[in-house]
């Protein structure tokens, strides 16, 4: 029995990922034209399925897939020291890169591995000490930082644009350096910042946004409140490389919680008042990056924390052995290229692939899509036989769209209801309460929101009758007040729902077990709310 090939368009599109090639056509919509009046290729609500002869009789190559970059057109930031516009945008299209910061945690690692030819590197302050980077910058008067990293051509920096005369100091010989200023150092760019904090406008500014000032706040939902007071080199640093076109972001040292006893990862010490007040700005942080995640997700940002205990939520975890494994597989190991024949013509070079029984054309899709890791995973012959006899019904493109969403908030799974409800019917009658209560406060009418038809009349006439023809204050506030909480009371049914069916949702096409979802006091994964955990736990 031949296979069959699918290829889940909504799916790819959800991740951002596409088919690397058909024979030497790169371009997916060029491929979907060029299927359009072919026999052996049918598409059934964005699938496209293939059921012709078999691509490859010999063993299938693993799988190849691209990146679909996301390019965000930004404004020119930067300038050279005479003020002259500079355009670096989206200089590491696609790249991945590490982001190391200043958490004793860094030590505890293998930085030498950072070490190996392709892996690009970000460092801030004095993390320069752990590992040389490739980028580098900074908030603070640039006498704090090590001279070396300011000498160093092949280090390109990122100031702000107040820097360029001021004084260096000489980290060799402790003393200050009187006849070089910042604009005198090679590879410095210079970019104009601000602390007003606006999430939506975060990746497109045209300056830089380091934090919120007193003056400014913005309203985390997590946390219930406004944060403001909060600046930090890291947010920074995150959007210079976006800026400069990186789409995977692994942190290093980013432990979120400092010890006065051993504060950073290099020599330096720090009062317990100043841990404390780091302390407190790293739990304002945390609302910064959940708010801007979705935005991130926009463009296909994607960072990991290699710490599994920082204090910094907001990301998911992947061990730095991974990472480092993960930014590699592009690169490689160049000690183990060959350069025999790389200069000969490519017609020379399929021939004699040709000549040797060597596959020349990869297949269009010989894998399974796997929404949890990003990966497209060659299947067994058994595996094959199994996906042919059964054939499900793919999931809508809106329905995988919501299942690729990482992170709910109360809000969030208020706002998605009818998502949920699809997978969990009981779900409607929450949402219809819900709707009929937010109906009769916007018309100010508590006694449109509960109750039969009749009983809502009789109630009205009743109260009529009575003279009240104002509307009951504290009846207004009651129905104000589940309005409010109308998200939570959702979020505590969806937790109900799926813990008292736990096999509908895994069992559903979108189930996604990593995706995160807010409880009571804390976010569960999803496996484990289908597991059994409480909304309370």
């Amino acid at each position: 029995m031949n296979p069959t090939i699918t290829l889940d368009v909504s799916v790819m599109d959800a991740d951002h990922y596409k088919v690397h090639k058909f024979k030497k056509d790169r371009n997916f919509l060029k491929f979907l034209e060029a299927i359009a009046m072919d026999d052996e290729f049918s598409e059934v609500d964005g699938v496209v399925y293939y059921t012709g002869k078999k691509l490859n009789s010999k063993p299938q190559p693993k799988a190849q897939q691209v990146r679909a970059f996301h390019p965000l057109g930004y404004p020119d930031v930067l300038t050279s020291f005479d003020r002259a516009s500079v355009n670096l945008t989206d200089i590491y299209r696609g790249c991945t890169g590490f982001l190391v910061l200043s958490g004793p945690s860094a030590r505890e690692l293998d930085l030498s591995l950072l070490e190996k030819p392709g892996l690009l590197k970000m460092c801030v302050n004095n993390s320069s000490r752990l590992t040389r980077p490739n980028l580098w910058t900074c908030v603070d008067p640039p006498d704090r930082f090590l001279y070396s990293v300011w000498a160093d051509p092949t280090v390109m920096k990122f100031v702000p644009d107040s820097f360029r005369n001021k004084s260096l100091w000489d980290s060799y010989k402790d003393k200050p350096i009187f006849d070089r200023v910042v604009g005198d150092c090679p590879n410095v760019f210079y970019y104009p910042r601000n602390n007003n904090f606006v999430p939506g406008a975060w990746l497109r500014d045209t300056s830089i946004n380091w934090g919120q000032s007193g003056d400014h706040s913005f309203y985390d939902y997590d946390l219930g409140k406004n944060v403001s007071g909060v600046r930090s080199c890291m947010l920074v640093a995150v959007r210079i490389m976006a800026m400069l076109g990186v789409r995977t972001i692994f942190l290093v040292g980013a432990d979120f919680h400092m010890d006065p006893k051993k504060p950073y990862a290099f020599d330096q010490d720090k009062g317990e008042g100043g841990a404390r007040s780091n302390n407190n700005a790293y739990k304002k942080l945390n609302s910064f990056f959940n708010v801007l995640k979705p935005h991130f997700q926009a463009i296909n940002l994607h960072i990991f924390n290699t710490n599994p205990k920082s204090g910094l939520h907001s990301f998911d975890y992947m061990p730095y052995e991974d990472a480092i494994k993960f930014a590699l597989q592009d690169v490689g190991d160049p000690s183990q290229e060959q350069t025999a024949h790389m200069y000969d013509n490519i017609k020379d070079k399929r021939k004699r692939l040709k000549k040797e029984g060597k596959e020349v054309n990869q297949p269009i899709l010989t894998g399974l899509w796997d929404p949890n890791t990003y990966q497209l995973n060659a299947p067994t012959e058994g595996k094959e036989t199994e996906a042919e006899e059964k054939q499900p019904d793919p999931p809508s493109a809106d329905e995988v769209k919501m299942a690729q969403k990482l992170r709910y908030r109360h809000k969030d799974l208020l706002e998605t209801g009818g998502y949920w409800a699809s997978i969990y019917p009981e779900l409607g009658k929450t949402l219809h309460v819900i709707k009929r209560r937010k109906l009769a406060l916007a018309k100010g009418d508590p006694a449109a929101a509960g109750g039969c038809r009749k009983c809502r009349k009789k109630r009205r006439r009743q109260e009529a009758k009575e003279g009240k023809k104002e509307q009951d204050k504290a009846a207004m506030a009651q129905l104000k007040m589940l309005v409010d909480v109308a998200p939570l009371q959702f979020a505590s049914a969806l937790f109900a729902a799926i813990s008292k069916n736990p096999d509908t949702m895994k069992n559903h096409p979108t189930y996604r077990p990593k995706t995160m979802i807010q409880g009571k006091n804390r976010y569960f994964r999803l496996e484990e709310i289908v597991a059994g955990a409480d909304f309370g736990d």
